[in-house]
């Protein structure tokens, strides 16, 4: 998929399905809406990480590529140990609906952040450099 319709492209898919359907497990009545819905939002999260780690291999200078790949790796990391407790103090104090509203401000951004790989942005080859923590600068075109 992504070599027919873009890597980036695919990767906002991704995102995009992702956060869709995290919306509607938080607003499912049913369990198998909800059955349903977590269906859509792995089948949106399965698709990010191979594409992401194949933007990281087509985008990232060869010197870099080590401390990107740690860079991705690093919430898979931390995630299984944040998660739970997390996700437990949220359950209590809030509502399970929050487990999955709380992927929304974090999703949405994200495809903000990648390139555009259109015809009036920066080139789809020009590699992105790893010296700072900030997000890429705002794409000139619309996403």
């Amino acid at each position: 998929m992504a070599d027919r319709f873009g890597a980036r492209n695919v990767f906002r898919i991704a995102i995009a399905m992702f956060t869709l359907a995290s919306v509607l497990c938080g607003s499912a009545q049913t369990l198998a809406q909800l059955v349903a819905f977590r269906v859509l939002q792995g089948a949106g999260g399965a698709m990010m990480v191979p594409v992401g780690r194949l933007l990281l291999l087509r985008n990232v200078p060869k010197s870099e590529l080590v401390a990107a790949m740690a860079w991705l790796t690093t919430p898979a990391l931390i995630g299984p140990v944040v998660g739970p407790p997390l996700g437990g103090f949220i359950t209590t104090y809030f509502s399970w609906r929050w487990v999955f509203d709380i992927n929304i401000p974090i999703a949405s951004p994200a495809s903000f952040w990648l390139p555009c790989s259109s015809a009036t942005c920066a080139s789809p080859t020009t590699p992105v450099r790893l010296g700072r923590l900030s997000p890429s600068p705002p794409s000139p075109c619309p996403v």
